[in-house]
């Protein structure tokens, strides 16, 4: 298994390092498991974008502009929300838990994927009100397919404090869940999912995505001719729905430098100085 990606930018590393971000990714047995995309890119764009629109409506108000300055290993940082608390309340580390989930309290650990019949899911068992509508439906739907477990059955959804159930309990819950899933496939899943109101989503591949029906349907996917390739590639054609402005994505990604001499000559470089700053090595 290959535990760092070779696409992935040395940069990104370093950010995701420092922020802690790899600290909490992979498994607690094994070395951290970088994200192939290049996750403090994202984070601090998202960032960046947001406080460029608050300055524009600065401006707009006050005729002020004002300058956005973003620390990607801020933003990577903040990405891991809990972790903090943790340290504040109780004192404790959150560390790497692959694919379970660290429940602090009694030093129990939670499934969060889990294996079916093709595959994997993601489901988290949570207790209150809004997890009891979850584990209750997922209950009845073990029952409707001839499996009945009577310790699930007799469960407090309601009232079920995750932060102070023991291993045990965890692991009661968790092994006819998991026998459960593993006799179904993740599109069986899923449907049953959607039908009966059950947070359970299934894990895709990219391949798995492209033949996705539902995206398909919505024409979520744009196909983008790369001359320089001598293929084409799909794209998400827009992340948005907007009733004023087209967002649809139109072009492939620029190449290294293509748009130098129009964004240079923008801000009013001429063409003898474009050349000079690239016979120097500027540019």
């Amino acid at each position: 298994e290959q535990r760092i990606s070779p696409h992935t930018h040395r940069g990104d590393i370093i950010v995701m390092g420092m922020s802690g971000m790899l600290y909490l990714t992979g498994d607690l047995d094994r070395a951290p498991l970088n994200i192939s995309i290049p996750q403090s890119n994202l984070l601090a764009g998202a960032d960046a974008a947001v406080g460029a629109m608050i300055a524009y409506y600065h401006r707009e108000r006050t005729g002020e502009g004002q300058l956005v300055d973003v620390s990607m290993q801020q933003s990577a940082a903040w990405f891991l929300a809990n972790t903090i608390p943790y340290w504040e309340m109780s004192e404790t580390n959150l560390t790497r838990a692959g694919t379970l989930r660290s429940m602090n309290a009694r030093d129990s650990m939670q499934r969060q994927v889990w294996p079916c019949k093709d595959g994997f899911v993601f489901f988290f068992i949570l207790g209150g009100l809004s997890g009891a509508k979850t584990s209750r439906q997922l209950v009845k739907w073990m029952e409707d397919e001839g499996v009945s477990d009577e310790y699930l059955k007799s469960m407090d959804w309601e009232n079920f404090d995750m932060g102070a159930a023991t291993q045990d309990i965890l692991d009661r819950i968790a092994k006819p869940i998991g026998e459960f899933f593993l006799s179904r496939t993740r599109n069986e899943i899923r449907d049953a999912a959607i039908k009966r109101n059950i947070s359970i989503c299934a894990l895709s591949s990219m391949e798995d995505l492209l033949g996705d029906k539902n995206l398909e349907e919505r024409k979520f996917w744009t196909y983008i001719d790369h001359p320089e390739l001598g293929i084409t590639l799909p794209y998400p054609r827009r992340f948005a729905e907007m009733t004023e402005a087209s967002i649809d994505t139109r072009f492939r990604a620029p190449l290294q430098g293509e748009h130098n001499n129009e964004v240079y000559s923008g801000i009013g470089l001429s063409e003898e100085d474009i050349a000079n700053l690239k016979q120097d090595g500027i540019i």
